[in-house]
C-alpha cells in the first residue's frame, strides 16, 4: 500500500510540522487518487494509522451511516499499540444507540470533547456504551460528499486528556474529504461492476438467442442459448464454423434479403419468422427481433437482436388449423345430428346428419316459422321443447329425450344434448334411439378395446388404490419390475421407492395439482436393482369426487441417462486418454487463476511433447503409438496432485495446471519427477522404447495475465527445451519470443 510514504515523524519545529502536515495530505490526496477500488479499504486503514501516529491519539476510527441513515457502523479503525480494538462491536447501531453523537454529526459540526468526565446527560449512551470507561477525550468530524453525509471520522485518547488544536482539527476535516471521495469512488466501482456482472449474466443466461451480426453475413457475438438452438456444442464453435449466414442459418436464403430489406428501410424487425437450419441440417422456426445499429452518419455498422425458438408454436398453429379443419370435417361427417344457437335460442348452423335425422334443413328452420308446430304437434311436448331450449342448465350438459316427427312425416325418438359454450352459444347434438344403441354397443367394444391398448402397451401401467397397494397393472409393467400378477398385487407403491423420501413430495405435489407428469425418480425392481424412471401419476376420483386412487405410467430411462453421461464425458474428454480436453483444461484454468487472483498464490502451467514420438508410430505403428499415449498420460497423472490438472492437446501434446503453487521451487521440483519418469523405458512386445518429454512452464501471474498467454508463453518454452537438446523443462523467459 502506501503507509510508509506517509507515515509522518513526531520531531521538529512548528514549520517544521506544518510543512510535514501539507506533505502528508499532498501524499494522502496523490495517493488516493490512483489507488485501485479493490485496495481503497487497505489505504484507508494506513490513512488512520498515519494520522493518529500524527496526532498522538491512541485510536483513529471511520463510522459510516447505512443508506438510510438510520445505522451507523465502525467500518475501518487504527489503535496505538496496546490499546484494544472496538472495531468488531460497533457495527449496524441505532441512531438511538448514540443519539447526542449523531444528531451532532448530522448537524455538520467539528465535535471537541477535551474531557469525556463533562460530557452532558444526554450522551449517557456514548458514554457507557460506545465510548466505554477507557476514553478521555474525543474529536469527531462529519464527512459529506455533496449533499450527502456518509459517516464521520474521529480521534480518541484514552490514556490522558488532551485539547485539540487547530491544526489537528483541520487535519481531520481534509482527511474526510479525501476519505469519503474514496468511499464514493469504491461505491460507485462496486456497482459498475454489479452492472456489468447483471448484463452478462442475462446475456449468457438468457433463454432467447442474442446475436450482433454483421451486413455481409458474419456473426459478430452470439450468447450460449444461440449456439444451442443452433445445435453447436459451443459459442466459439458456431462463430467458427458459420462463414454466411444466408447460406448456413437461413434455410431458404431469399427470407435473408428479405430481412436486410426490412431492417435496412425500417431500421428494426419485430417477429420477423423465419425458418432456419442447425448445425446437424434439421430446420427449425425463429422470431426474430432485431434492429440496425448506425454511426452518426447513417452508415449501418451491424445488426443485434434476439432469436425465440417457436417451433413448437408453429408446431401448434399447424395442428391447430389440422384440427379445425378436421372438426369442421368432422360436423359434416358426425353421425349425430349438430346444432349451433345463440343465447335467444335461434339456429345458427345444422348439420348435414341433422337434415338427415329430421328432415329440416337450416334454410326450412329459418324460413318456415311453423316447422316447430310440425316436429312437436302436442302443445305440451312443443312446450317443453321450447323450454329446453331456451332454459340454462348447470354443469357440462343436460339431455333430454323427445318424440320428433320429421319432415317426411315418420315419428322418431330423439337424443338431445345440450351444452354451454364461452362465447354465450349453445350447441346440441342430436340422436335417434337406434343410433344410439348402436353407440352403447360401441362403447362396450370401445371399453374392450382400451382393456386390449392397456395390456399390450409397451409403457408400463397400473393402478393403485388410495394407500398405495396396486389393483392391475399391465404385462410391461411386470415385466419391467419382474414382478408376476399375484406378486405385483401384494405390494404397495411406496415399497418401489429407492429414495423413501422421494414418495410423500410427490404424492403431495399429485395432492395439490391432480397430476403430475414425467417426474424423474429412482424405482426398485424386484431384484432390489435401480432404475431412474419418468413417472406419470393422476388421481382416480369416485362418483362422490374423492380421491379413490391413482393411475400411472412408468417409463424406464436408465439407459438414456447413462448415454446422456457418456456424451456429456466425450464432450470434455480426450477418446483415446480418458483425459481432460483443451475445452475443459481452458475451464480448469480459468477457475484456477481466479482462485490464485483471490488467496494471492500462483498457477503453474506447462506445454509438455513426447520426444521421438513420431519414431514410435513410424515403426511400430498407431497401435502402439496409442499404447505409448495412455501409459504416458498415466504416468503425467502419476505425478501430479489429484486437485493439479492433466489434459491432452491433441497429438502427442500434453498440457499440465499446478495449483495453488507457494514456491517456484515446488513446480521445478514437479517438472523434474516428471522428467524423471519418463526416462523409464516404454516395454511394447517385449522391446524397450525409449520416450522422453520436453517441458516449457509458465507461472501466473508473473508469465501472463490470460490463459491464452500462458499457454502460447510455455509453448515458446517447450520448443526452447527441444531446441536445446529435449529430455528437459524450461521456464519461458522473455527474450525467447524472438526464437519463436
Amino acid at each position: 500500500m502506501f503507509h510508509s510514504e506517509i507515515e509522518p515523524a513526531l520531531t521538529g519545529t512548528e514549520n517544521g510540522r506544518a510543512e510535514e502536515l501539507l506533505r502528508m495530505i499532498l501524499a494522502l490526496s496523490t495517493n488516493f487518487i490512483v489507488l485501485p477500488a479493490s485496495e481503497i479499504d487497505d489505504g484507508i486503514r494506513d490513512v488512520l494509522g498515519a494520522v493518529g501516529n500524527y496526532a498522538s491519539v491512541d485510536r483513529c476510527y471511520l463510522f459510516q451511516f447505512s443508506e438510510d441513515g438510520k445505522r451507523v457502523s465502525n467500518t475501518h479503525e487504527w489503535c496505538s499499540r496496546g490499546v484494544p480494538s472496538r472495531l468488531g462491536r460497533l457495527r449496524n447501531l441505532a441512531e438511538e444507540e448514540m443519539p447526542w453523537l449523531v444528531e451532532r454529526v448530522k448537524g455538520l459540526g467539528i465535535i471537541r470533547v477535551p474531557d469525556t468526565d463533562l460530557l452532558p446527560s444526554k450522551a449517557r449512551a456514548e458514554k457507557s456504551q460506545i465510548l466505554g470507561v477507557d476514553v478521555q477525550s474525543l474529536l469527531v468530524a462529519p464527512m459529506i460528499y455533496g449533499d450527502y453525509l456518509a459517516g464521520f471520522l474521529g480521534l480518541d485518547n484514552v490514556k490522558y486528556k488532551r485539547t485539540w488544536d487547530e491544526e489537528i482539527v483541520s487535519l481531520l476535516k481534509i482527511v474526510g474529504e479525501i476519505l469519503v471521495n474514496a468511499l464514493a469512488r469504491k461505491k460507485a466501482a462496486a456497482a459498475v461492476k454489479a452492472s456489468e456482472e447483471k448484463y452478462r449474466n442475462i446475456f449468457e443466461n438468457a433463454t432467447e438467442g442474442i446475436f450482433q451480426s454483421t451486413r455481409d453475413g458474419r456473426f459478430l457475438s452470439i450468447n450460449p442459448a444461440m449456439a444451442r438452438m443452433s445445435g453447436y456444442g459451443s459459442v466459439g464453435e458456431m462463430l467458427e464454423k458459420v462463414t454466411d449466414i444466408r447460406t448456413q442459418v437461413y434455410a431458404d436464403p431469399a427470407e435473408r434479403e428479405e430481412f436486410l430489406s426490412l431492417i435496412e428501410r425500417k431500421g428494426r424487425v419485430e417477429g420477423f419468422e423465419t425458418r432456419r437450419i442447425k448445425k446437424d441440417g434439421s430446420v427449425f422456426w425463429v422470431s426474430v427481433n432485431a434492429r440496425a445499429v448506425r454511426d452518426k452518419n447513417g452508415n449501418t455498422l451491424y445488426y443485434e437482436g434476439t432469436h425465440e425458438d417457436i417451433t413448437a408454436r408453429k408446431n401448434m398453429e399447424e395442428m391447430l388449423y389440422r384440427e379445425r379443419e378436421m372438426f369442421k370435417d368432422i360436423l359434416q361427417r358426425a353421425p349425430y345430428g349438430v346444432v349451433l344457437m345463440n343465447g335467444r335460442g335461434e339456429y345458427l348452423y345444422v348439420n348435414p346428419e341433422y337434415t338427415h335425422i329430421t328432415g329440416y334443413t337450416l334454410e326450412e328452420v329459418l324460413r318456415d316459422h311453423s316447422w316447430l308446430k310440425k316436429a312437436y304437434p302436442d302443445p305440451q311436448l312443443r312446450k317443453e321443447v321450447t323450454q329446453f331450449r331456451k332454459e340454462y342448465f348447470a354443469g357440462k350438459y343436460v339431455d333430454r329425450v323427445f318424440s320428433a316427427i320429421c319432415r317426411d312425416g315418420g315419428l322418431k325418438e330423439i337424443e338431445f344434448r345440450k351444452a354451454f359454450l364461452d362465447n354465450d352459444r349453445i350447441i346440441i347434438t342430436l340422436y335417434d334411439i337406434t343410433e344410439r344403441k348402436k353407440a352403447v354397443e360401441a362403447l362396450r367394444g370401445s371399453e374392450e378395446k382400451f382393456r386390449t391398448l392397456f395390456e399390450e402397451s409397451k409403457d408400463a401401467i397400473y393402478i393403485a388404490a388410495k394407500n398405495g397397494r396396486f389393483e392391475d397393472c399391465n404385462r410391461s409393467f411386470l415385466n419391467l419390475f419382474g414382478y408376476t400378477m399375484e406378486e405385483a398385487l401384494k405390494v404397495n407403491a411406496r415399497d418401489a421407492y429407492a429414495n423413501k423420501e422421494d414418495r410423500p413430495a410427490l404424492m403431495e405435489s399429485v395432492k395439490q395439482k391432480g397430476a403430475v407428469r414425467d417426474h424423474e425418480v429412482k424405482l426398485l425392481k424386484k431384484d432390489g436393482a435401480v432404475m431412474t424412471c419418468l413417472l406419470t401419476i393422476s388421481e382416480k376420483k369416485g362418483q362422490d369426487g374423492a380421491v379413490a386412487g391413482y393411475q400411472g405410467i412408468v417409463r424406464d430411462i436408465t439407459a438414456f441417462k447413462k448415454a446422456e453421461e457418456t456424451i456429456r464425458h466425450m464432450a470434455y474428454h480426450d477418446a483415446l486418454t480418458g483425459l481432460p480436453n483443451r475445452i475443459l483444461f481452458g475451464d480448469r484454468l480459468s477457475v484456477a487463476m481466479a482462485q490464485a487472483s483471490r488467496s494471492r498464490e500462483r498457477v503453474a502451467v506447462a506445454v509438455l511433447d513426447l520426444d521421438k514420438f513420431k519414431k514410435v508410430n513410424d515403426l511400430l505403428g498407431h497401435k502402439m503409438g496409442d499404447f505409448v499415449l495412455r501409459t504416458s498420460a498415466n504416468r503425467l497423472s502419476g505425478a501430479l496432485r489429484k486437485s493439479d490438472t492433466v489434459a491432452r492437446m491433441g497429438g502427442d501434446e500434453f498440457l499440465l495446471i499446478l495449483n495453488e503453487v507457494a514456491d517456484i521451487r515446488d513446480v521445478e521440483i514437479v517438472m523434474e519427477k516428471i522428467v524423471q519418469a519418463f526416462r523409464k523405458s516404454f516395454v511394447i512386445e517385449s522391446r524397450h522404447f525409449f520416450v522422453t518429454v520436453s517441458i516449457g512452464v509458465t507461472i501466473y501471474p508473473e508469465d501472463g495475465g490470460s490463459a491464452d498467454e500462458l499457454v502460447r508463453r510455455a509453448d515458446i518454452a517447450m520448443y526452447h527445451a527441444k531446441r536445446n537438446g529435449k529430455n528437459k523443462y524450461c521456464r519461458y523467459l522473455p527474450e525467447m519470443d524472438g526464437r519463436e
